[in-house]
């Protein structure tokens, strides 16, 4: 099985011999055996103390298809597009290591607005790159947000929490009259629950638009050369489905900034535990863990609020990014990288999480610090 679609006996550009006979063994396990997933000798904690390490119990099938999909996320690929930003997924998500993050502005991707989005913005490519050499960093006319590449572990995990857990807690009309809302929008029929502003339903709909609009990488349509098989998309998606959450790092100054974490109210968005549903891939099924998100939409951005139709976003609306892993970097923080230090990004909070951060801001500097000692240990 192919990876990109060519014409006669042309070799997808840049896949060298032996990487095809690995991906061909990898790819036959991920469609095949891949699915006969181990149900033993995997661990009630699913999280792991190896950043970018698999989820415990994976099988050989199995584990060939993680390795399968973590060569294509690290593949260095040849763009279809005159201008990109990068050619290989880790060129972003890399500290601290496989599937992680970025804290170099380079490498923070770009979104103009777009009244048409259900998110209000589109992706724009920084156009860091023309044909393989310095584009002069080519920005957008007008208005543009930066985003900062986020973590990508235990999206499987995350994936699988039904979507009936998930709307128990939204209340986009604040029918409690407690402040907090949180909602989801509908992205061509499916809620969304990945990405910044939760523009993807999916995680191979989240990989899918990181490779069009950051790599530059043109999804096969049938009839053109060089494009992108669908099984790509495939099976890096499901890697990243495969990948463990880092495990926090528990002490008693942990325990005692947890407490203070839920006495501000921190935890009405970053939702501490969750529960996955039924799934086919067992190592996913059922399993109790510790994201720290509500996977909703909430207002808590700055600026100025604006009215904006009940099926999209305003600019100030985020979904509630996950914290595990969030002490295996040193920031900066925040969906633009703005905010330096975790102290700053928790006292930037503003719209529903205003109350939780005036009482963040009065309180004690020994109960500050022991809640960011906490955030640091997850």
């Amino acid at each position: 099985m192919l990876i990109m679609k060519s014409r006669g006996s042309e070799v997808a550009s840049g896949i060298s011999p032996t990487y095809d006979r690995a991906m061909r063994v990898g790819l036959l396990a991920l469609g095949s055996a891949a699915l006969a997933w181990s149900a033993t000798a995997w661990q009630d904690d699913p999280s792991s103390l190896t950043p970018g390490a698999p989820l415990a119990g994976l099988d050989s099938p199995t584990s060939t298809a993680f390795q399968a999909g973590k060569a294509l996320f690290e593949q260095v690929w040849s763009p279809h597009t005159e201008y990109y930003n990068g050619r290989s997924c880790a060129q972003c998500h890399r500290d601290p290591g496989f599937a992680g993050t970025s804290s170099s502005p380079f490498d923070f991707a770009f979104f103009s607005p777009e009244p048409g989005d259900p998110t209000g913005f589109k992706p724009f490519p920084w156009l860091r790159f023309k044909n393989g050499r310095p584009a002069g960093q080519r920005l957008p006319f007008g208005e543009f947000e930066v985003r900062r590449p986020q973590a990508l572990y235990g999206l499987g995990l995350l994936e699988a929490i039904p979507i009936e857990a998930i709307l128990e807690h939204a209340d986009p009309s604040d029918q409690d009259r407690d402040e907090v809302s949180g909602r989801l929008l509908r992205i061509d029929g499916e809620y969304g629950r990945f990405g910044w502003r939760a523009s993807a339903p999916t995680v191979a709909a989240f990989v899918r638009s990181a490779f069009e609009n950051e790599m530059g990488l043109r999804m096969y349509m049938g009839g053109g050369k060089n494009q992108l098989m669908p099984e790509a998309v495939d099976a890096v998606a499901q890697s990243l489905r495969l990948l463990a959450p880092p495990r926090a790092r528990a002490s008693s100054a942990a325990t005692a900034g947890r407490l203070v974490f839920d006495r501000v109210g921190c935890n009405r968005c970053h939702t501490p535990t969750r529960t996955t549903g039924p799934s086919d891939v067992a190592v996913l099924a059922n399993r109790r863990i510790s994201p720290y998100t509500d996977l909703l939409v909430h207002d808590v951005a700055r600026g100025k609020p604006e009215p904006v139709e009940a099926d999209q976003l305003s600019r100030r609306e985020f979904r509630t990014p996950s914290l595990w892993g969030l002490g295996l970097h040193n920031g900066p923080y925040w969906h633009d990288g703005s905010t330096a230090t975790l102290d700053e990004a928790v006292d930037r909070h503003e719209g529903e999480a205003l109350a939780v951060r005036d009482r963040w801001r009065k309180l004690p500097a020994a109960d500050r610090d022991a809640m960011l000692r906490f955030l640091k240990s997850l």
